[in-house]
């Protein structure tokens, strides 16, 4: 392993070394894989988070017509596969798909189907594709360290509370495509991630770090979900362009995985959602 490691490390020295060097001499060139990732509130309000936002009914006349605007704004990137948060090794959800495909299901009222499904269908898909990992959570439980953090903890429960209040506005007063374009903003995926290390990552006493525990376990589960994705682009050698749709808190992170990788060309989301 040690041998493998130092061969790896040679090697970017040496291509960062023949860049220097050599600055007119361009590195080949990679085909990067359009992607673009929609962060979400969940629609069905599941109430996995610690921070949930009041979703109104979905199945309403009203909320209806706006998920068939935004559907045809989204079907504008022309995505070729859709990958949707539900857990990468249950074929449930596609099984599901291809009823609805049939007209023998109606569309439960969660985002991975209102959007998904739609879509999938609007663009002439035979499968959609589930690539979360579930089953890894993000546990934080400061236990014994709850008190000498007190303060720390309650500043994160009232930032928490102050942002889904604000997105519950919205959600009374704007419409889904609307919520959709603020949420996927710059600087709401930015205090996403900042909230990990400003008020989680601190949380820990000498052996005893439940804080660097928790953001550990969230950034492994995005990294299987990174992991998936890679596995969904290289299944052959077709070209493709991938809409990915997931809760806000992972597609903030996903998106700082992507910018760093030369296999992804992450698309702007808020050029496919409706203007207000």
């Amino acid at each position: 392993m040690k041998k493998h490691l130092s061969l790896l490390l040679a090697a970017f020295v040496f291509i960062s070394s023949f860049a220097q060097q050599n600055p007119e001499q361009k590195l080949p060139a990679i085909s990067k894989t359009p992607i673009a990732l929609l962060g979400m509130y969940h629609f069905d309000n599941p109430n996995q988070d610690q921070f949930n936002v009041k979703s109104d009914s979905i199945l309403s006349e009203k909320r209806q017509k706006e998920l068939e605007a935004l559907v045809k704004q989204l079907a504008t990137f022309q995505p070729t596969h859709i990958a949707l948060e539900f857990n990468k090794n249950d074929s449930a959800l596609d099984i599901r798909y291809q009823e609805y495909l049939k007209g023998k299901y109606q569309l439960a009222p969660s985002e991975r189907e209102q959007i998904g499904f739609r879509l999938a269908r609007l663009m002439g898909h035979p499968h959609i594709y589930p690539v979360d990992e579930p089953s890894i959570q993000l546990n934080f439980n400061p236990g014994e360290l709850a008190a000498e953090f007190s303060p720390l903890l309650q500043q994160l429960t009232e930032t928490g509370n102050t942002i889904v209040g604000q997105i519950n506005t919205w959600v009374q007063q704007k419409t889904i495509g609307a919520v959709l374009s603020r949420l996927n903003s710059p600087e709401l995926d930015k205090l996403n991630i900042d909230l990990y290390y400003r008020f989680l990552l601190p949380v820990g006493k000498g052996d005893t770090q439940p804080g660097l525990d928790g953001v550990v376990s969230w950034y492994k589960r995005n990294l299987y979900i990174l992991k998936h994705i890679q596995e969904l682009i290289s299944t052959d050698q077709s070209k493709k362009r991938v809409l990915v749709i997931f809760g806000q808190g992972h597609t903030a992170m996903l998106k700082q995985f992507m910018h760093y990788s030369n296999e992804f060309e992450v698309m702007d989301i808020q050029q496919f959602l409706p203007k207000e």
